[in-house]
């Protein structure tokens, strides 16, 4: 028992150098370079998560194990800074943004790193009140992870298509699991034809969510269809700029079944449940994110009777 006892502990102690080089070492801010599919692919299976994107060049934060894990691999890769986030704020700054806002982005201080078009810069003294709100100007880039996703490149194209962090930081929000949970929702309620109490629920989840993220705006519009009442669900995010121009962005959440009984049986997950759900979730998404113009969510009923909802 005692030889167990010693045995264990020189085990302990000859791992102990190797934990802490790899696990209890010091972290790095990764640029990893995965537009080659293999790559992509050997990345998810260790199932990091990046914290900021920019197409498909992620950066991650790892330890000197993972580091090493990409070398071995092959995968391109850049230690762009030891110890990340302890001070400082991180920003990427496109360069067509860099070039509006010179005077904001060269007081901003170091270039920490350059990929595309963006340039990845660490502002010591915080003046992030010289900046514009995030939407119109440089991200900001925390710790906060991101899931990792690949964009498969376009077919056909002649030339390529430059990637905005302004739009990327955005289009990471997106999460499929939260797609596929609303759509789910909405489809296991049998039917929301526009003559159903399941269209009042579908109704209350849609109003219900949208006050989920945030949102204070929330109301509802009832209009008459052939003598029912039905409902369209509006989530109005005011802009900042140029409140009096508005973006709607729209789907119908009733449904209709035309080879059974529409009361009984219209799940419509396609139509047009898909289609509302990607509002819900561009609105989660900008939630917090200052625009410019007015953008009006809305959760449109009676479509499937005649467009009532959208008239």
């Amino acid at each position: 028992m005692v030889r167990r006892l010693v045995w264990v502990a020189l085990t302990v102690l000859l791992m102990a150098p190797i934990v802490q080089a790899g696990d209890f070492g010091p972290d790095y801010l990764v640029r990893v370079e995965l537009s080659d599919r293999m790559d992509f692919d050997a990345v998810a299976a260790m199932e990091w998560q990046p914290v900021h994107r920019w197409g498909n060049v992620f950066y991650f934060v790892l330890n000197a194990s993972q580091v090493s894990q990409l070398t071995v691999q092959q995968i391109p890769h850049a230690v762009v800074e030891e110890n990340p986030f302890s001070e400082g704020v991180y920003y990427l700054v496109s360069v067509k943004t860099a070039r509006g806002l010179a005077a904001e982005v060269k007081s901003m201080g170091a270039q920490l790193d350059v990929v595309g078009e963006a340039m990845l810069i660490k502002d010591e003294v915080a003046v992030a009140g010289a900046l514009p709100a995030p939407g119109d100007g440089p991200q900001v880039v925390t710790e906060e992870t991101i899931p990792l996703s690949y964009l498969a490149p376009l077919r056909g194209m002649t030339a390529s298509i430059p990637s905005d962090p302004n739009l990327d930081s955005i289009s990471a929000r997106i999460s499929q699991d939260s797609i596929l949970a609303y759509d789910t929702y909405l489809q296991d309620l049998q039917t929301r034809n526009v003559y159903t109490v399941e269209n009042d629920q579908a109704q209350a989840y849609l109003e219900a969510k949208f006050a989920s993220f945030g949102y204070t705006d929330v109301t509802i519009d009832s209009f008459d269809v052939y003598g029912w009442t039905a409902h369209n669900v509006i989530c109005t995010k005011l802009g900042t700029t140029e409140p009096d121009k508005v973006i709607v962005i729209g789907g119908h959440y009733d449904s209709y079944n035309g080879d059974s009984d529409p009361l009984v049986y219209a799940p419509g997950a396609d139509d047009n449940g898909s289609g509302t759900v990607c509002v819900l979730e561009i609105a989660r998404a900008l939630a917090d994110i200052p625009t410019k113009k007015t953008i009006i969510f809305v959760a449109f009923d009676g479509e499937e009777y005649g467009l009532y909802g959208s008239e």
